[in-house]
């Protein structure tokens, strides 16, 4: 039970955050994102609301550069804003465990949930006259030699199918863009994840090559404007099947009868 929601665990339950107990529920403080059994453990951790900081008054957020990021992703950047908070792992240590072991009920893969201090926490809520509700979250490692741009993304089951997920996915690449790099999803990903970021990436490309009918274009473009790295454009134009030899060179060959047809699957 979080807020008013009544979830069911796809990949975990009580015992496996609370160890050898009775649990049969666990209950979710929206505010400072505490987890409570419904036996006599009582509580995760003790004393958690203590010292911790609460949704609704964090704060923090990076700064937009207009340098890389144009006016659109300026205009994503101040929605985000108004509706998310940058965490800080190691300033806020105790509520983003707590964020992972919420997230570690939905996602088959989640392993790390303990050690939050080299990542930044974006956190999407949907806010009322009653407070911040938590809709989800990506992770993002702070020094990233494989320059990952999320480390991990839940939507909570409740907003999923929403539009919420390429929302977080997509401010994931304006942070990318507005660094001057490119990105890329921490791999493997998961089934769902794998889903979510192709249609992702597909319709990302559509648009781009929509738009640019008579330009000369190269992944390095592409890559530039979307935030994307080469190997995921690469592996997104062959799943579009418009990538093809000649001369033993890889030429993207695209019409605009194409991409109308592709733009319908988005």
């Amino acid at each position: 039970m979080f807020g008013d929601c009544d979830c069911n665990s796809l990949f975990g339950d009580c015992n496996s955050l609370f160890g050898d107990c009775d649990c049969n529920s666990l209950f979710g403080d929206c505010d400072c994102n505490s987890l409570f059994g419904d036996c006599d453990c009582n509580s995760l951790f003790d004393d958690c609301c203590e010292g911790e900081l609460r949704v609704k008054q964090e704060p923090g957020f990076v700064a937009v550069s207009r340098e890389h990021v144009t006016e659109e992703d300026v205009d994503i950047f101040t929605k985000v804003q108004e509706l998310s908070s940058q965490v800080d792992g190691n300033v806020s240590k105790l509520f983003c465990q707590n964020l992972c072991l919420l997230a570690k009920l939905f996602l088959d893969h989640k392993t790390l949930y303990y050690d939050v201090e080299p990542f930044l926490f974006y956190i999407l809520t949907k806010n009322d006259e009653k407070g911040c509700h938590l809709v989800g979250y990506f992770s993002k490692e702070k020094l990233c030699q494989q320059k990952y741009n999320v480390s991990c993304i839940m939507i909570m089951p409740q907003y999923q199918r929403q539009g919420f997920g390429r929302f977080l996915i997509d401010f994931s690449y304006l942070l990318t863009r507005q660094e001057g790099q490119a990105g890329s999803p921490e791999k493997p990903l998961s089934d769902l994840g794998r889903l979510s970021y192709l249609a992702y990436w597909k319709s990302v490309m559509v648009e781009y090559l929509y738009k640019q009918p008579d330009k000369h274009i190269s992944v390095k473009g592409i890559s530039r404007a979307t935030g994307m790295c080469p190997h995921d454009i690469a592996a997104t134009l062959q799943h579009l099947c418009m990538i093809d030899r000649q001369d033993g060179r890889s030429v993207l060959t695209h019409t605009r009868a194409v991409l109308i047809q592709a733009a319908g699957y988005f």
